[in-house]
């Protein structure tokens, strides 16, 4: 039987890891909106807002089942240096990974910004937040697509796993969208659509996990690290951590959330240098492009706003072939040759 569990914007037990009391009840965290510093925030008062969820919380309720298994994968985080990189552990961690991005607020908000009343029409489990139901149809909310999410786990394949380790003393920090969706390769190249699909050609998906670690899921064709057998990185350089803080801010909907070695001022800085980059909307265009494995149905990827950063990282590269490969339409390719590319169109 599933169990359904409160609504929030991030798993407490996610949250957890950055809590900044022995009890690991509480969290700092800044409010973009009211422009407040909380040092000591309750974390199960992070709740979203009643009306992103479906009334009757069919979707939550899996979502509830769900979360019983993940917290595993985030408890004892500095145990965990080495990610989970092969069978269950890896799956589940995907998974969560998935659920995070297609029940993000922002995430929500963005696709229904994209979709326009088209999509809304052919696709109703992504009806607006609040929006009265059409007559005779069921209740909807950006929730149900927590439903979609085992359609679009095979997009979840051919991802590998490092884990970044932060020796600098500056701490990553997270967000109420934290999970940061980035494709350095077409950022570097100028081509965009459908570049942050989860299917697709050099998508990065980084994920912080504790102050001091921070796990990347990314496209091993596209991509090579600097240590190629090890399967984390040590992080000396405050400034790539920076880079990352900053690619966290500019993903995140209004929270941000931290332990006490992050000040007010650091805050204050991104939000005085990177808030107007945030605040400017990017376009989002959903895609429908591929059948995976196999499959001739072909199915809507899900896009997601990615950040306009020129990251730049010295121990993560597109690989040299990759790099000067030409590109031959204006869609971003499929991940895999296994999966049989279909005529993309964008609404």
């Amino acid at each position: 039987m599933a169990v359904k569990e409160r609504p929030q914007l991030v798993p407490s037990f996610y949250l957890r890891n950055f809590a900044v009391d022995e009890e690991k009840a509480h969290v700092a965290l800044y409010n973009q909106e009211t422009r407040k510093f909380l040092h000591q925030a309750a974390i199960l008062d992070q709740d979203a807002d009643p009306g992103l969820y479906a009334l009757d919380g069919t979707a939550e309720a899996a979502y509830g089942q769900f979360v019983h298994s993940a917290p595993r994968l985030f408890a004892a985080p500095t145990t965990k240096i080495i990610p989970p990189n092969y069978g269950e552990d890896l799956n589940l961690f995907k998974k969560y990974v998935l659920f995070q991005l297609l029940r993000s607020h922002k995430s929500a908000m963005q696709w229904m910004d994209a979709a326009g009343e088209r999509i809304l029409t052919q696709w109703p489990a992504f009806r607006k937040p609040g929006r009265a139901p059409a007559p005779g149809t069921d209740e909807y909310s950006a929730s149900a697509s927590l439903l979609h999410a085992l359609r679009y786990l095979p997009q979840m394949n051919y991802l590998a796993i490092k884990s970044f380790v932060n020796l600098t003393p500056l701490s990553f920090f997270t967000s109420d969208n934290p999970v940061v969706v980035c494709n350095q390769w077409t950022t570097q190249r100028g081509q965009g659509m459908g570049a942050t699909a989860i299917g697709a050609m050099g998508l990065q998906l980084f994920i912080p996990i504790h102050p001091r670690l921070m796990y990347c899921l990314y496209d091993p064709g596209t991509y090579e690290f600097r240590e190629k057998e090890y399967p984390f990185v040590k992080i000396e350089s405050q400034e790539s951590v920076e880079q990352l803080n900053i690619l966290h801010y500019l993903s995140s909907r209004t929270h941000l959330y931290f332990d006490e070695s992050i000040q007010k001022g650091y805050i204050h800085s991104l939000v005085q240098a990177y808030g107007a980059q945030k605040n400017s909307k990017n376009p989002v265009f959903p895609v429908e492009a591929y059948g995976v494995n196999g499959n001739s149905d072909s199915f809507l990827l899900h896009p997601f706003s990615a950040p306009h950063f020129p990251l730049d990282l010295p121990f993560l590269k597109t690989k040299e072939g990759v790099r000067t490969a030409a590109i031959n339409s204006d869609f971003t390719a499929h991940r895999h040759p296994s999966w049989s590319a279909m005529a993309g169109r964008a609404y």
